[in-house]
C-alpha cells in the first residue's frame, strides 16, 4: 500500500534544469516492488531532497557542518594559520568558541533566513534586503539581536595572535572597498547570503544546491539579485552554475612578506533576478 503527501520537493535534471515542484512524497512506512517484483524499501530508492527551516534542534550539527567544511579554506588559512600562531590546547578556549558559534548560528535563526537539508547536514544563512517588506518591518528585538550578532562577528574575527588581527583587519578593508565598488547601493535592494556550508560527509548529494536555490527561489519571487563572497575560486563553477557571476575580486596577502603562497582570490557574486517562466523555459528545452 502507498502512503502519500504533498509536499515541495527539489528536482535536479541531469542538463542541470532545478526547480522546486509539488509532488507526491512516499512516507517511510511506504514500500514498493520493482518489475521483477522485488520488494524494496525507502532505503533502496533514491530520496528526494527536501529543504526546511533551521531549527535550535539542528544547531550542534550545523555549527560542525559550518566548521567542517571550511577546513580548507583560502580565506580561513589566510587569515588563521599566522606564522604566529601555535594552535590551542586550551579545552576552554574551544569550548568558549563552540559556545559563540552556536549562538550566533541561533541569532541567526531568530533574524535571518536560515535554512537547511537533513538537520543541518547543509545549510544556508541569508539576510533580507533592507528595502524588503522584512528589513523595513522588523522588531525593535530583532534589530537588538542584528546588533548582538555583528558585534560577535566582530569580535570572533578580531581575536587571536597580533597577525591574525591584522590579517583579519584586512580582509574586511579590502571587502568592504571592493563591495561598494561593485555593489554599492544597490545592496539595500539584494538578498545577501552570508553562509553556505554542507558537511563534507554529505558532500556530491546535491544539498548545497537545494539550500541555496531555496534563496534564490525566493529571491526570484520578489524581482531581486542575490550577491555573496566566494572565498574559494573553486568553487566559482557551482556559482557560476546557479546563475552567480564574479563582478568584482580582491587579493589578501598579495603585499604581505609573511605570505609565501600565491595571493587568496576573493570573488564578489551577484544573481540577478529571473522571470519564473525562464525557468519553466529552460526546463523545457
Amino acid at each position: 500500500m502507498y502512503m502519500y503527501s504533498t509536499t515541495m520537493l527539489y528536482v535536479s535534471s541531469q542538463d542541470g534544469c532545478k526547480m522546486f515542484v509539488p509532488a507526491l512524497e512516499l512516507r517511510e512506512d511506504a514500500a514498493f516492488t520493482d518489475q521483477r517484483g522485488k520488494f524494496l524499501n525507502l532505503a533502496d530508492r533514491h530520496e528526494p531532497i527536501v529543504v526546511t527551516q533551521l531549527k535550535y534542534s539542528h544547531i550542534p550539527k550545523a555549527t560542525r557542518t559550518g566548521v567542517d567544511a571550511f577546513v580548507n579554506d583560502p580565506v580561513l588559512r589566510y587569515t588563521r594559520q599566522t606564522p604566529d600562531y601555535k594552535g590551542s590546547n586550551d579545552a576552554i578556549g574551544k569550548a568558549v568558541g563552540r559556545a559563540l558559534n552556536r549562538l550566533v548560528t541561533a541569532l541567526c535563526i531568530r533574524t535571518k533566513i536560515a535554512r537547511t537539508v537533513n538537520k543541518g547536514g547543509s545549510i544556508v544563512i541569508a539576510t533580507y534586503a533592507e528595502n524588503s517588506s522584512e528589513g523595513r518591518n522588523r522588531k525593535p528585538s530583532d534589530r537588538f539581536f542584528d546588533f548582538v550578532t555583528e558585534s560577535l562577528f566582530r569580535d570572533l574575527q578580531n581575536s587571536g595572535t597580533p597577525m591574525q588581527r591584522e590579517r583579519s583587519k584586512e580582509m574586511m578593508s579590502k571587502a568592504e572597498a571592493t563591495v561598494e565598488e561593485a555593489i554599492g547601493d544597490r545592496a539595500k535592494d539584494m538578498l545577501f547570503v552570508d553562509l553556505l556550508a554542507t558537511a563534507p560527509a554529505e558532500q556530491g548529494r546535491g544539498y548545497g544546491s537545494a539550500v541555496l536555490d531555496s534563496i534564490t527561489k525566493e529571491a526570484d519571487i520578489q524581482n531581486r539579485a542575490t550577491w555573496l563572497h566566494s572565498s574559494n575560486v573553486s568553487n566559482t563553477e557551482f556559482y557560476n552554475s546557479h546563475g552567480f557571476v564574479t563582478v568584482r575580486t580582491y587579493l589578501l596577502g598579495d603585499k604581505n612578506p609573511e605570505w609565501h603562497e600565491p595571493p587568496v582570490i576573493v570573488s564578489i557574486m551577484v544573481r540577478e533576478p529571473r522571470k519564473p517562466a525562464d525557468t519553466y523555459q529552460k526546463c523545457l528545452a
